[in-house]
C-alpha cells in the first residue's frame, strides 16, 4: 500500500494494469532481423548498434522516439470504470485496417482538458459481432430520438448525419482497454414532460 510506481514510458497504457496485462501477440515464425546500413563503410549492422564496428560511424539518433512523461494510469485496474459528461458526440462511418466499413461515435466532454472517447460499431459485419453492433445502435437510436431506419436500409453515411442530428447522451461509462475505451452504458436525464 506504500509503492509507487514512475511510469514514465506508458507501460500501463500500452499493456494494461498489472491485475489484466495482456502480452503481446506473437507474430509469424521466424524472419530476418532488423538491420540498418552504415552510411560511411556500407555495413549491414543490427537496428539497435549506435556505433559501426567496422568503422566507429556514429549513427544519429532516432527522431521517432516519443518524449517521456510521467503517467497518471492506475496500475491495479482498480478505478477500471470511469465517467465522462458529454457535451457533443461525432459519428462518422469509419474504415478499419482490414478494410471493414463501420460507425464511430466520438465522445466529447466539457472540458478541452477530456480525453475524447470512441467506440466503433461494425454493423455491416456478419453474425455476432454484426447482430450485437445492429442491436446498440437501435438502442442508442431509440434513446437519442434519432428517427434513422436500420443501417442496411440508410447506408452508413447517411446513419452518422441522422445521428450527429440527435441528442447525445448525458453522460457515458466507460473503462480503459489498453489503448482504447470500452463504453458500458450511455446515460440519459429522464425526459422532462
Amino acid at each position: 500500500d506504500h509503492c509507487l510506481v514512475l511510469d514514465f514510458a506508458g507501460n500501463v497504457e500500452a499493456h494494461g494494469p498489472i491485475t489484466r496485462v495482456r502480452p503481446p501477440h506473437k507474430s509469424g515464425s521466424g524472419g530476418e532481423a532488423p538491420v540498418k546500413v552504415c552510411d560511411a563503410c556500407h555495413e549491414i549492422v543490427h537496428i539497435s548498434v549506435m556505433i559501426c564496428p567496422e568503422c566507429g560511424y556514429e549513427f544519429p539518433e532516432s527522431e521517432n522516439k516519443i518524449p517521456m512523461q510521467l503517467r497518471d494510469d492506475c496500475i491495479m485496474g482498480s478505478d477500471t470504470e470511469l465517467k465522462m459528461k458529454v457535451a457533443s458526440w461525432e459519428w462518422r462511418e469509419y474504415t478499419s485496417r482490414a478494410g471493414n466499413n463501420m460507425l464511430r461515435a466520438t465522445y466529447y466532454g466539457p472540458s478541452l482538458s477530456d480525453k475524447p472517447i470512441s467506440e466503433y460499431f461494425c454493423v455491416l459485419h456478419s453474425g455476432y459481432a454484426g447482430q450485437k453492433a445492429i442491436g446498440e445502435i437501435n438502442q442508442i437510436a431509440h434513446a437519442s430520438g434519432c428517427h434513422t431506419e436500420l443501417i442496411a436500409a440508410t447506408g452508413l453515411p447517411q446513419a452518422a448525419v441522422a445521428f450527429n442530428r440527435s441528442k447525445p447522451p448525458d453522460e457515458i461509462d466507460y473503462e480503459k482497454n489498453g489503448r482504447y475505451f470500452n463504453v458500458i452504458r450511455r446515460n440519459y436525464a429522464p425526459s422532462q414532460t
